[in-house]
Formats: C-alpha cells, structure tokens, sequence
C-alpha cells in the first residue's frame, strides 16, 4: 500500500522559509559496506519557525563509485541521526529513497546523479534546529567521490560538478 500525506487547514502549506547547502567542493570519502552513512558535505541545518511545520528535502547528488556496478548504490535522507522515507525492511533487501540513474558511460571518468526528495511529516514538534543529511548505503566496502570522477585528471572527460539540499518549511 501507499502512504499518503495530505497537507490542509487555514494557512497550511504556504513556504515558511527556503534554504539551501550548494555544495561545489570536490572530495572523496570511504563507504563502509551495509549501513546508511551521510555523504561529506551534504547537510543542512534548519531552525523551524513554526513548531507543528513539515520539511521537504530535496536532494541533488553528483559524483561517480569506485565499483563495476555502480546502480547498486542506493540514497537516503538522515534527519539528525534517524533515516526517514525508507520502506518498510523486508529480509536482507537494501532499502532507501533514491538509486542511480545510470546510462552507459565510462568507468573511471563519468559522473551519475540522482535527484530525490521527501516531506517530513514525522518530526518532533517544536522549534529546535534539525539537521539534514543526504545519506548512502552500498553493499561493499568502496571510495564515493562526490562532485567528481574516480581519475579526477584535468581533461574534457573528468568533469567537476555539485551537489545541493535544499529545506522547505511549509506550513501544517
């Protein structure tokens, strides 16, 4: 079954406030294998101004795995330390919003992105800074190189890109 979440009332659903981490710095980071981990850089804090508020994230990522099978490598959303928008776990399935959308390229020099994003109906009540990560789960233990390819050499086949989340506040 799907869930649904309906935003009403007087006044609800207007943007409260809209923030965004742009983020154009190019690095590297190890992946262990199994578990959710957040991707370096790709956060972002927000003080809610009204306690009963939602939070859309929106994600953005760019940059290229070290591993032949690239797709397997599946996105989520951290807030604070607790992953939100999975699916239920079923038996050994990874689980998550987001996976690559791949179409061909060259291991090494091309760049793959996925774009996702998720209402926050679920948080705590109240007016305390929250903070958002744009996670990711892979199988085995790997190098995620984010806003860049793997071989990161200075010519027209390694391309520098970036990454963004960008925080909604609407009203409830």
């Amino acid at each position: 079954s799907n869930a649904q979440t309906q935003i009403s009332g007087v006044g609800g659903g207007k943007v409260l406030q809209c923030i965004q981490e742009h983020v154009i710095a190019q690095s590297s980071q190890s992946v262990t294998a199994g578990g959710y981990q957040n991707i370096t850089n790709l956060n972002k804090a927000i003080t809610p101004t009204e306690s009963d508020s939602n939070i859309l994230v929106d994600i953005r990522y760019t940059g290229e795995l070290d591993h032949s099978s690239p797709a397997d490598l599946i996105f989520g959303i951290n807030r604070d330390a607790t992953a939100i928008g999975n699916p239920a776990a079923s038996g050994s399935h990874p689980i998550g919003i987001s996976a690559w959308l791949i179409s061909g390229g060259t291991a090494g020099t091309t760049q793959f992105s996925t774009s996702y994003r998720y209402l926050d109906t679920g948080r705590t009540a109240g007016t305390s800074e929250i903070t958002y990560y744009a996670s990711c789960q892979f199988q085995y233990a790997v190098t995620l190189y984010n806003n860049r390819t793997k071989n990161n050499t200075d010519d027209q086949w390694n391309e520098f890109m970036t990454s963004t989340i960008i925080l909604w506040e609407i009203s409830a």
